[in-house]
């Protein structure tokens, strides 16, 4: 399967394997996808602005296409207008990937949650096996500080 993945899936998936977080973030990252799933977050969050349909093509390190969902802090921070230097507390981003777009099950789930100054990263293979989890994480910061307050995928409000 590694021969099939993008070479920079694969050299995500080293990155990530090597800063595979403690106990502790891997128990706040269970937690996490537990609480995205029992929301059924790909049918209660909203789809991120500008991706409105599925499996739109990316350029990246996690896939060759994917679908980006956001929840409620920020579907509201962009609905109301209103400036933003950062995304608000509780705001949560979920990235599904795919290697390619026959593929019937993402290759990873990425999601970053907004806490307090940072945000906590999660990366998972498409089998559900974590990858990475914790704030600061190098591999992600490193290519998200290119965004408006890390996200790269969509700009801060007003939109």
């Amino acid at each position: 399967m590694l021969r099939r993945m993008a070479p920079a899936l694969r050299v995500m998936l080293a990155l990530a394997a090597l800063s595979l977080a403690g106990c502790a973030e891997e128990e706040e990252a269970e937690s996490l996808r537990a609480q995205l799933q029992g929301e059924d977050f790909r049918n209660s969050f909203r789809r991120a602005p500008g991706l409105a349909r599925p499996l739109h093509r990316v350029d990246g390190p996690h896939g060759y296409f994917a679908d980006i969902y956001v929840n409620g802090p920020i579907a509201d921070a962009i609905d109301a207008g209103v400036p933003l230097s950062a995304w608000p507390e509780g705001s949560i981003i979920v990235e599904e990937a795919w290697a390619t777009r026959e593929s019937e099950t993402p290759d990873f789930m990425l999601v970053m949650e907004r806490r307090r100054d940072a945000w906590f990263w999660v990366s998972w293979q498409g089998d559900g096996s974590l990858l990475s989890a914790g704030e600061g994480l190098r591999a992600c910061v490193r290519c998200h500080d290119a965004g408006a307050d890390q996200v790269r995928s969509f700009g801060l409000p007003p939109l």
